[in-house]
């Protein structure tokens, strides 16, 4: 089953954290005629339809936002520079902008225009915070190993708009679904966890770009049979069939 020869492979956000979090899953899944994956835990349609509520919740947070699921990413970049230089700024935002930078490609949940020289870059997750007990943080300052995968996304996205985005500075936060609030008595039962302390630090850390040079080392290799579209940011369908499709979902 062969691709499109004319479009280079890109890395994206799933691909880095299988790699960054456990390279030997990552080979098998790669290699999933020798390895089959195993069988689709019977819970996980549900948490995906969960999962996918709390994304609309916090698309309605953003009533002004746009769509950017089908916007190449040159022409998501000429809108945002556009936006930022209008004589009269109003702020923008941006549902699952893809970004890219060199071999890099990242679908960003919120990508939020805030003024005409910052951008908030938003990680929606279903996973469940306390702001009246926050655990994200250790007492040390630390993130918090449960959360780890979901900053090293922040962080792998971070890397990228940064890059895109130069004249602008970029500001990474998770999105969480608040277990401390309820629907019936507030407003908003999600909250925004501000990372701008610790995401440059973690992709300034060479462990980051190592991920990252074996990822694009493993993307060169013949075991690989996946294609990004650029202009999409896309998975063709080898991706699909490699049994990996798990990975890519955010």
């Amino acid at each position: 089953m062969g691709g499109p020869t004319n479009i280079p492979r890109l890395l994206n956000k799933g691909l880095f954290r299988s790699v960054r979090s456990s390279p030997p899953s990552y080979y098998y899944s790669l290699n999933s005629t020798n390895f089959p994956p195993p069988p689709v835990p019977s819970i996980l349609p549900h948490l995906f339809h969960e999962s996918s509520i709390f994304h609309e919740y916090c698309r309605d947070e953003y009533p002004d936002g746009t769509d950017a699921n089908n916007l190449p990413p040159s022409a998501l970049s000429t809108l945002i520079t556009q936006a930022s230089s209008a004589p009269t700024f109003s702020p923008t935002t941006f549902f699952e902008a893809t970004l890219t930078h060199s071999e890099l490609l990242c679908r960003v949940d919120i990508l939020h225009l805030t003024s005409p020289t910052s951008l908030s870059l938003i990680e929606v997750k279903s996973k469940s915070h306390s702001s009246s007990s926050p655990k994200i943080f250790t007492k040390a300052g630390k993130i918090a190993a449960p959360y780890k995968p979901y900053v090293d996304d922040v962080a792998f996205q971070y890397n990228i708009a940064h890059r895109a985005f130069p004249n602008h500075t970029v500001t990474p936060f998770l999105l969480l679904p608040d277990k401390s609030k309820t629907i019936a008595a507030d407003a908003e039962i999600a909250t925004l966890i501000d990372l701008s302390n610790h995401v440059p630090g973690l992709v300034a850390d060479p462990s980051f770009t190592d991920t990252i040079d074996a990822c694009l080392q493993l993307l060169s290799s013949s075991m690989y049979t996946d294609n990004v579209d650029p202009a999409t940011g896309k998975e063709e369908s080898e991706w699909q069939a490699s049994g990996a499709s798990e990975l890519a979902v955010s």
